[in-house]
């Protein structure tokens, strides 16, 4: 799923959503409290926490489930001063390694991963940047949903069960394929999540997992 080709189709998607779509925003939104200023002129890139003043851009959020895992990098009030200067490559979980990599292939340069954009011991700051959600997630130009993630050390990509891979059928058309895969329960359609869809996609169990969903313009799973 971290193939060029399925960056290139988000990238179409996404150019497509922009360009025809009035609802949705394409204009650049003002950036919350606090994103990941991605620079993507090192290898890896160089990641730090960003605190912009009424500045606007385009930027991406992470929805994931955390699990048990608490990695290094989460911004605390003894870490808030050190991630403003830099965030060690080797301290981002790979879910968090993939998402700046999307992030760079899609020219984009702001991230917003709410373990590291809120200070996780500030209860005052929890409160504030809890309360919004609705424009965080709203005004995002794309949200990510890691949906097949148990934590943020499996990564965003993953290589899709045989069961769910498209497979092509034979119809009267133009002559362009069509494809069909078997349908997965889903919140938005379905609240009864069956054990093997739980299994695949826990994300797709998580109350407030389906809050980032609803609340973003555009989500890819």
């Amino acid at each position: 799923m971290g193939s060029d080709a399925t960056i290139a189709t988000l990238t179409a998607w996404a150019e497509e959503c922009s360009r025809s779509h009035s609802k949705c925003p394409s204009s650049p939104s003002l950036l919350p409290k606090r994103v990941l200023l991605i620079d993507n002129r090192t290898s890896p890139p160089t990641v730090r926490l960003h605190e912009p003043s009424n500045e606007k851009s385009r930027y991406i959020c992470l929805s994931y489930c955390w699990g048990q895992v608490r990695p290094a990098c989460l911004t605390y009030t003894s870490t808030l001063e050190a991630n403003r200067l830099s965030i060690p490559w080797h301290t981002l979980p790979k879910m968090f390694q993939d998402a700046v990599m999307v992030i760079t292939r899609l020219g984009l340069y702001h991230l917003w991963i709410d373990s590291m954009c809120i200070i996780q011991d500030d209860t005052q700051d929890w409160r504030a940047e809890s309360a919004k959600m609705g424009s965080i997630y709203g005004n995002a130009f794309l949200t990510l949903c890691a949906a097949s993630a148990h934590d943020s050390n499996e990564g965003l990509f993953v290589q899709r069960p045989r069961h769910s891979e498209p497979r092509p059928i034979a119809v009267r058309t133009d002559g362009s394929p069509v494809f069909i895969r078997r349908r997965h329960s889903h919140p938005y359609w379905n609240s009864d999540l069956s054990d093997q869809t739980q299994s695949e996609f826990p994300l797709l169990s998580r109350a407030w997992a389906y809050q980032e969903s609803l609340l973003s313009s555009r989500v890819v799973y």
